[in-house]
């Protein structure tokens, strides 16, 4: 038997300054006016007359119930329509990794982190942008992750795991001072050596090549297919230890 498919639309919109509310984001009541928009643009879309259907058969189409997850705050200017979805579907990929769901995408989408964590349930999100920078995000329960997968990307942009030897001894076995820092302590440190384009932050359990705060640091050399092996390992060997520690 053949399912249905649902009829769709799609409608871009810009937020006007009078949608705004005193913090200069969009008051959370006028989603629902954008939500209806939406609809009465499905309607013509279909060639319903909701008027006409009703003088005719005597139905009427009310909405009953209204729920919304407010995820990341729209701003003035801004022109949206329903684009992470989309965007992960086409771009994206969710990997489970033990009881972890790790999320691997290529956008541009600063939102997509937030959905992804708050639609999705990703744990960790490794996201590539169109000009090659990276960025690692984690919720509560893959943030713990974090610091490991800095130890393996760091080794990793230091040839550390390679077996040609470093150009610059010194250097490595500072950079894996860091690194080893940064497992043990988990503070805030910008890595060394040639891995210095990444930056680790603690605090937000995030690993960032280039932000909006970084915006000087060069593109990473790793592919996100690579970025995904060293995750891989790095959860591997954590959920290993932490195992262990149990015992």
């Amino acid at each position: 038997m053949e399912t249905a498919t649902r009829p769709s639309y799609e409608v871009t919109l810009k937020v006007p300054f009078y949608d705004l509310d005193p913090m200069q984001i969009v008051w959370h009541g006028n989603y629902l006016k954008y939500f209806d928009v939406a609809r009465s643009e499905l309607y013509d879309h279909l060639g319903v007359d909701l008027f006409a259907f009703h003088d005719r058969t005597r139905y009427i189409f009310p909405i009953i119930r209204s729920s919304v997850k407010h995820i990341y705050p729209l701003k003035q200017g801004d022109e949206f329509h329903r684009v992470c979805p989309k965007e992960f579907e086409a771009h994206g990929k969710m990997v489970k990794m033990g009881d972890l769901r790790v999320a691997f995408v290529r956008t541009d989408l600063e939102s997509m982190h937030k959905w992804l964590r708050a639609m999705r349930q990703a744990d960790i999100i490794v996201q590539r942008h169109s000009d090659g920078h990276m960025n690692i995000f984690s919720g509560p329960k893959g943030k713990p992750f974090i610091p490991e997968i800095a130890f393996y990307v760091g080794c990793r942009e230091n040839d550390i795991m390679h077996s040609r030897p470093p150009n610059d001894g010194d250097a490595m076995s500072a950079t894996f001072a860091t690194l080893c820092k940064i497992v043990r302590e988990e503070v805030d440190v910008e890595l060394t050596g040639q891995a210095k384009h990444w930056y680790f932050h603690a605090k937000a359990g995030a690993l960032h090549n280039g932000s909006s705060t970084h915006t000087d640091k060069p593109a990473t050399t790793l592919t996100l297919e690579e970025l995904e092996e060293l995750v891989r390992s790095a959860v591997c060997d954590a959920q290993v230890r932490q195992a262990l520690l149990q015992k």
